[in-house]
């Protein structure tokens, strides 16, 4: 019980009401993990992968491997949209332990969302949506691993792919919880391996962010990116960039995990947020100039 108080001591602390944070570059640029451009993937995200990818020389093998996987992938649980190109195409990494590929909460929402906006807006009259989840084990371990590296890999592919095949749409990356990793490792990965693929990315959205003291590479510019964190969510908080949710509450977050409902209402109601959310992508995506 002590151990539990313990770890949980982080999460009752008091903040003010549920706001948006937005996170330029030029500030984060201190925190942004360091990258070794000889070996790519492996050097770059290391502390990330660990073991799970050891003795893979480059992103390259990671992406041919995953791109084997997703070839007999069928669209997913929740997924909207065909095969085909479309004027939007959302990539969304969904929460930990969330089913499907877009989960059972934001991703729904946020495509409701989505269509909602892309139907309202005068500036997006006539696009159409396509809406997409990263089929990745959406486990506690790949969160305390700082993402699921399978995940990230795989999310990497899928953005490259979007890119080659449809270059005229607009792309947007985004993830909740543990997905909201995988947008900024799959970022990650792509700035190194293949930067080009970053001018697509239109929009990133991240809900309930762990990593939101992460920049974004210097390809996709700040007035892109919009990280929702509410004031008591422990998860996104964990990432302060003052440094006072370190190991500690990680370790709560762990043992807290049998009762996250309880000990974590803030990280859990984020599909308030998702109409927001999708306004700012349709202003962004279809941002003049």
């Amino acid at each position: 019980m002590f151990l539990l108080v313990l770890a949980l001591s982080g999460i009752g602390l008091a903040y003010p009401n549920a706001h948006v944070r937005d996170f330029p570059m030029h500030d984060l640029a201190a925190h942004s993990r360091p990258l070794n451009t000889e070996r790519g993937l492996l050097d770059g995200i290391g502390a990330l992968l660990g073991n799970v990818l050891e003795g893979v020389e480059s992103l390259g093998d990671v992406v041919l491997e995953v791109g084997e996987i997703l070839s007999g992938v069928k669209t997913g649980e929740g997924d909207y949209g065909g095969s085909g190109c479309a004027d939007i195409m959302v990539i969304f990494a969904r929460g930990t332990t969330e089913s499907g590929t877009i989960g059972s909460t934001v991703g729904p929402a946020f495509v409701k969302s989505m269509l909602k906006a892309v139907d309202t807006f005068p500036a997006a009259h006539g696009m159409n949506l396509s809406f997409k989840g990263v089929p990745y084990p959406a486990s506690f371990p790949g969160y305390f691993e700082g993402g699921s590296p399978q995940g990230s890999a795989t999310m990497a592919y899928m953005l490259k792919e979007v890119a080659s095949k449809c270059p005229n749409s607009a792309i947007v990356s985004t993830g909740y919880s543990q997905g909201g990793q995988l947008v900024h490792n799959s970022a990650q990965i792509l700035a190194h391996e293949a930067p080009n693929v970053l001018l697509h990315i239109k929009a990133v959205v991240i809900f309930g962010d762990p990593d939101a003291d992460q920049p974004m590479p210097d390809q996709i510019p700040p007035y892109t990116v919009k990280i929702f964190c509410h004031s008591r969510d422990a998860v996104c908080r964990s990432a302060r960039d003052d440094g006072t949710w370190g190991t500690v509450p990680k370790i709560g977050l762990l043992l807290a995990a049998p009762f996250i409902g309880l000990t974590l209402p803030e990280h859990l109601n984020y599909e308030k947020e998702t109409d927001y959310a999708a306004q700012f992508v349709v202003e962004t995506v279809t941002r003049r100039g």
